[in-house]
């Protein structure tokens, strides 16, 4: 395949996007091809996983398709990536697709998006930036797979931004071809990692009791100015739902006890007392100086065990959470950060149940915004 060589012409700064400067250099046009050089990061639209912002070659969509880029996700929730794009033909506006597929430009699509493209500006920088397309549903990934970033137009008015020697987790592909030697420019964005279901109680009503929505010792908290105030504590397990083999429960610590015994949450439990099968996520200040989070199951007839515990220190305003998988692995998360995990072992594996609260001697914790439920695949 022949890629012409080029000669920079013009430099120009194009401005902010998000605080972040973009240099842009425009380099004399070939047939069928463009080169952009760009400096900076660009429009923020979540969580970016993979990432080629930059910009040393670029090639007309078009006059090369198949076009794409190999890229190999870090995180398992793919929702919306960005594409570089400049202008090749100064003929209007183009329908730009972009394709997601695994293994190779030839597999299955997996997820579609497509956008009327505005033409670029016709003097230089002759940039139109980075473009993003959002998938009309998250497509659910497998970290350390190869997939490959399709685009398609229908006219031959854009070229796709190349950063060269950019990315190391995959290369460009032009007219179907693999092209070890060259990159385009994009960006990936992950769904957030933890939590991926939302908040089931606000606490936002009148002082009082926990309500009807809770099961178990309700009466161990209190209501007070929109938050929970730990009385007695308990073993507080939700009522309206129980949810799925793979499941996930969280909780604001508003004000955490540096004497409390445990801050703690309940998952797959099977039944409304411990005696029937829980899983424990805890926060501990008072046992372990500065303070551990851990795991423990009860089991019937094996009792208490505690599986792992980390070195971790919770503030005021800090979230815990836990995330018990169908395969038995339960994770630790703080902040939406994993913190560690382990296995709950058959017991546990393939089983739902519900979620719930578990404070004990924590008379100075508040708390706030619990959530949790069944991850959707």
């Amino acid at each position: 395949m022949n890629h012409k060589s080029f000669t920079p012409i013009l430099s120009k700064e194009i401005g902010r996007r998000k605080m972040k400067r973009i240099t842009v250099l425009f380099l004399t046009m070939g047939i069928g091809a463009i080169i952009l050089l760009t400096s900076g990061i660009a429009f923020a639209h979540g969580n970016i996983d993979q990432s080629n912002p930059g910009g040393i070659g670029g090639s007309q969509i078009l006059a090369h398709m198949p076009v794409g880029q190999e890229f190999t996700p870090s995180q398992d929730i793919l929702v919306a990536v960005d594409v570089k794009l400049g202008l090749a033909t100064d003929e209007g506006s183009d329908t730009i697709t972009v394709n997601i597929r695994k293994g190779t430009i030839t597999s299955p699509i997996l997820a579609t998006a497509s956008q009327v493209v505005a033409p670029c500006p016709d003097t230089p920088p002759f940039s139109c930036g980075l473009v993003h397309f959002d998938f009309p549903a998250p497509l659910l990934v497998n970290p350390g797979d190869t997939y490959v970033l399709e685009l398609q137009a229908t006219k031959q008015t854009h070229a796709w931004t190349r950063d060269d020697g950019g990315y190391p987790a995959g290369v460009a592909i032009l007219q179907g071809v693999v092209e070890p030697a060259f990159d385009f420019s994009f960006q990936t964005y992950a769904e957030p990692t933890f939590p991926r279901t939302s908040v089931l109680d606000d606490f936002n009503r009148p002082d009082g009791g926990l309500g009807p929505n809770w099961l178990g010792a309700r009466e161990g908290y209190k209501i007070a100015n929109q938050q929970v105030k730990i009385d007695d504590g308990g073993l507080a397990f939700w009522k309206p739902d129980t949810f799925g083999a793979d499941q996930e429960a969280f909780v604001t610590l508003a004000k955490v006890d540096r004497e409390g015994r445990q801050h703690g949450l309940l998952l797959k439990a099977q039944g409304p007392k411990r005696q029937h099968g829980v899983i424990l996520v805890f926060y501990r200040a008072r046992e372990h100086k500065p303070g551990r989070v851990g795991i423990q199951t009860f089991v019937p007839g094996q009792g208490w065990k505690t599986l792992a515990t980390f070195e971790a220190t919770l503030h005021d305003g800090d979230q815990l959470g836990g995330r018990a998988l169908v395969n038995g692995t339960v994770q630790v998360y703080v902040n939406g950060e994993l913190i560690g995990e382990a296995n709950a072992g058959s017991f546990f594996a393939g089983k739902g149940g519900r979620i719930g609260l578990w404070f004990k001697e924590a008379e100075d914790a508040r708390l706030d915004d619990f959530g949790g439920g069944t991850i959707m695949p």
